[in-house]
């Protein structure tokens, strides 16, 4: 391994040298963003979309040549302050378009809905809205990595400004620029000299991608996308019991993991594709079985699409969107979402992604040291998936997912000895039964009086079985097939001021799949939480609310949580643990280049419960602090400092006093330095170092008869250090 150190100290060499000559060739007043300078002067590459309304698709050839200027504005639904930026794009717009200026807006959102075509008519009316499924154009254009990207672009289809994540103010301050812009394409003469910083055509040495140069990508017949992940990883311990700062296990060495995703999809019908996934890594089989990808085999998944729209009687206007095979979903943090940003310390103020200390959750929730994994909302499935719109108001997801397969699937593994080494060589993730997802999700939205954003009402239903004849260990394992049912219902409602309000409240039944004989258990991260039983647990309810305050350059977020005794969510979000309930808040500042923000979460339990005999240090969290500072340092270049602090403490004196294995209080100090380095709009250099320490409270009895018991307090450290390289095409 000593030999790959040298690799990773040339991409950081790379990634420096590379920023510093962006940062030479940006002129004045071309680009607020880092990312693009490289672009100044070349050509955009050429498209053809669908309006959002459906009624007509825009050739960008015409589309660019019509006009003295354009701004391009890449934006999504998930973006909670592109509502804002697309006010301002309606502005320019007005205010340009005598001129020869025009604003065009690119929703690159993966699946359509009603919610797309009601923000953006509310927002900026007088736009042209385009639609980039799954945004296949926006990743060609290096948008895809943001929720906001604006492109200047003159009547040639020429890049002459990229303002990635732009703040509302900048974007209102791009009028000089256009007025620039306008003038010079009244100019007469084809030797009219570009502006400093960019490069002339004919010496830019463009060269268009192959898809390009086959007149692929305009036809829209075959679309071969991808994105990579390379990080080298040094890992150093001491004590008992150190953990990541995810919480997941460590072990000490070095490491040299690989991640490539391809994906190719052939157009059949303008309205069909069929393609695949191709899955390429060293991370192992147990990343795939416990992390958000749950594909039946670890090389991948096929694709299949299908898209329509029109009018119906009764229905208005109908969109439809059908997915076979793999396909991403997300709903809301308690019921299917991988990670819910705002309840964890990242959350308080790192703008990088990351999770900071998430805990361990459900099914879903388990973050393990060889994965690769960009933590985010999504969770990847196989099966099918519809998306309807229909009333011009009202949105259904509908979904079927085969998320686990069984664990063993060879007979001869459950026999005797067999079975007894298969439970000793893997961990409590492993999953005995074949399981079935189906949910269901409905959304109506409406536009209010006091702000462009919209009222949205929901309610979803998620129900997880375990099938107990897939198994061919069914009569061996002792182990009840799995249960939940999850039933829920969210609002957001957006008040003056930039303040809105959102809730959710849910209820659940759950039988926990257990084996009868509690035994200790091989994973320290999980835990057995009672005795097996066949019957479904009593329901209980969970509900969260919130209210977020602010802009780009100021956001405070409070939310109340509550997780009842026995809620269970198989696939809610990391983080979210029952019997829980508490206050929670964020604060984040920016001043130009530099940003500073803070978290804090304080649980209390519900019900004092006396603790299992086997307990994890993700059972419950009492205290959870952060403070995070950031800053631009260069052309492409971030640098974070930040820290989270966690102190819990919630199994009774009693409980102590008479249990073996880990208890409570745990303590637990997180320190991350990182730096990132853009070095081309789809290619990021991360180097980051954790260091962490912490104590934890043993319970330990001897074998005497009766046995004593005793309490040692132990304590660990762990310090991480990798360099990571994360790519697309």
């Amino acid at each position: 391994m000593r030999q790959r150190l040298p690799l990773a100290a040339i991409c950081a060499v790379l990634g420096l040298t590379m920023a510093s000559a962006a940062g030479a060739q940006e002129g004045p007043g071309d680009s607020a963003d880092y990312e693009g300078a490289h672009l100044l002067g070349k050509a955009a590459a050429p498209f053809v979309l669908p309006t959002v309304a459906g009624d007509a698709t825009v050739d960008s050839d015409t589309l660019f040549d019509a006009y003295g200027a354009t701004l391009l504005a890449f934006w999504t639904t998930h973006c909670a302050e592109c509502r804002r930026r697309l006010e301002i794009c309606d502005e320019l717009n007005a205010w340009g378009q005598a001129e020869g200026f025009h604003v065009v807006a690119i929703n690159f959102d993966e699946y359509p809905t009603s919610k797309t075509r009601l923000l953006a008519e509310s927002a900026a009316p007088g736009v042209l809205h385009l639609y980039d499924p799954g945004g296949r154009v926006a990743s060609v254009y290096g948008a895809g990595a943001h929720s906001f990207v604006a492109y200047l672009l003159d009547p040639a289809g020429r890049f002459r400004g990229v303002y990635a994540e732009i703040q509302p103010e900048e974007l209102t301050g791009l009028r000089p620029r256009i007025g620039e812009l306008l003038d010079e394409s009244l100019d007469e003469g084809p030797d009219q000299p570009l502006p400093e910083g960019t490069v002339p055509p004919a010496s830019a040495g463009h060269r268009p991608g192959i898809l390009e140069e086959l007149g692929i990508l305009k036809e829209r017949k075959i679309e071969l996308t991808g994105r990579g992940r390379l990080r080298w990883m040094n890992v150093d311990t001491t004590g008992t019991g150190a953990v990541g700062a995810n919480n997941e296990p460590l072990v000490p060495g070095t490491t040299l993991r690989h991640r490539v995703e391809l994906t190719l999809t052939y157009a059949i019908t303008p309205k069909l594709k069929a393609g695949a996934l191709l899955w390429i890594s060293n991370e192992g089989e147990l990343v795939l079985r416990s992390g958000p990808e749950y594909l039946s085999t670890p090389w991948g998944s096929l694709i299949l699409r299908y898209q329509a729209q029109g009018r119906a009687p009764g229905l208005g206007r109908v969109q439809m969107a059908l997915a076979g095979g793999f396909y991403r979903v997300a709903m809301t943090p308690l019921t299917l979402m991988r990670w819910d940003a705002n309840d964890t310390p990242i959350a308080g103020g790192q703008r990088s992604q990351g999770c900071g200390v998430c805990g361990s959750g459900g099914m879903a929730g388990i973050v393990r040291l060889e994965s690769l994994e960009k933590i985010d909302q999504w969770l990847s499935f196989e099966g099918l998936r519809l998306d309807f719109s229909f009333l011009d108001h009202v949105d259904l997801t509908a979904l079927y997912a085969r998320p686990q397969t069984p664990r063993p699937d060879d007979v001869g593994a459950c026999s005797g000895d067999n079975l007894e080494r298969f439970l000793r060589e893997n961990d409590a993730t492993t999953v005995f039964y074949h399981q079935d997802l189906f949910s269901m999700r409905l959304v109506g939205h409406a536009g209010l009086p006091w702000t462009s954003d919209l009222f949205e009402v929901a309610g979803t239903a998620v129900l997880v079985d375990e099938d107990e004849k897939s198994s061919p260990c069914a009569s061996q394992v002792r182990r009840f097939p799995f249960r939940n049912r999850v039933l829920t219902t969210d609002l957001t409602l957006p008040l003056p001021y930039d303040v809105t309000l959102t809730g959710e409240v849910a209820g659940s039944r759950w039988n926990p799949s257990l084996l009868a004989d509690p035994r200790p258990p091989p994973a320290e991260d999980m835990a057995l939480r009672d005795e097996a039983t066949t019957e479904m647990r009593s329901p209980s309810d969970a509900s969260l609310a919130g209210l977020s305050v602010g802009g780009l350059r100021s956001r405070l977020q409070i939310a109340y949580q509550r997780m009842g005794p026995q809620f269970f969510s198989a696939y809610s979000a990391l983080s979210y643990e029952s019997n829980l309930q508490g206050w929670r808040g964020t604060l984040r500042l920016d001043w130009g280049r530099v940003g500073i923000g803070g978290f804090y979460k304080h649980l209390k339990q519900i019900n004092e419960i006396a603790g299992p005999t086997y307990a994890s240090e993700s059972e419950a969290r009492k205290a959870t602090a952060s403070i995070w500072a950031d800053a631009d340092l260069w052309s492409g270049g971030v640098l974070t400092l930040g820290g989270v602090f966690e102190d819990r403490d919630l199994f009774h004196p009693e409980v102590r006093a008479s249990t073996t294995g880990e208890l409570g209080p745990r303590k637990q100090n997180v320190v991350v330095l990182s730096f990132e380095q853009q070095i081309a709009p789809r290619c990021l250099l991360r180097l980051e170092g954790d260091w962490l320490e912490g104590e934890w409270l043993e319970g330990v009895s001897d074998e005497g008869d009766p046995p004593t018991y005793a309490t040692y307090m132990r304590d660990y450290a762990s310090r991480v250090i990798y360099v990571l390289l994360e790519f697309e095409f």
